[in-house]
């Protein structure tokens, strides 16, 4: 395959298809990769890999194929993606505008638990599961309050816990 998908001065990231980058020249992705970042041909390897996921089990629309799935599909599908896991899949469904479900990152774990809205557990995903309800819990979850948890707590894994539960309370 040419490399006018991957290096036209109009081509715009992610512009190429699933089923461009599967069938594009190993050469043309090697040289991509290897402009930045490291292991580039592990790079290649997990493109395609994600290429396939993309073409395979959402028609080369990934977006369309989210959007029309039930929650639980759509979550099991994201993260059939490489390193993708709940947190990214939450991530992913709420900033895309897909689903109005909390989403942390682990920063945002470790600001709740360090303020006691709950109990660290025993792995993160544990500790995960719980921030997530401990945000249901405290707030209006629509899109846009969650939005700004998300932010808020991104931002700031505080060690004062006054200025701590101030941030919270803006919520």
């Amino acid at each position: 395959m040419p490399a006018a998908p991957f290096c036209s001065k109009n081509s715009q990231p992610g512009s190429a298809t699933p089923q461009q980058i599967e069938a594009a020249d190993g050469a043309i992705l090697l040289d991509i990769a290897r402009r930045g970042g490291m292991r580039p041909e592990t790079r290649v390897q997990r493109w395609r890999n994600i290429a396939k996921i993309a073409a395979d089990r959402a028609g080369g629309d990934l977006a369309g194929a989210l959007r029309s799935l039930p929650l639980d599909k759509a979550r099991a599908l994201l993260k059939a993606f490489p390193v993708i896991g709940d947190p990214g899949a939450d991530k992913i469904l709420l900033f895309a505008d897909i689903a109005a479900r909390p989403s942390l990152d682990s920063n945002g774990v470790r600001a709740l638990a360090h303020l006691g809205f709950f109990a660290e557990g025993r792995d993160y995903a544990a500790s995960y599961r719980a921030a997530i309800d401990a945000l249901v819990r405290r707030g209006e979850p629509d899109r846009a309050w969650l939005v700004t948890a998300y932010l808020v707590l991104r931002e700031h894994c505080p060690l004062d816990a006054a200025c701590a539960h101030a941030l919270v309370a803006r919520l």
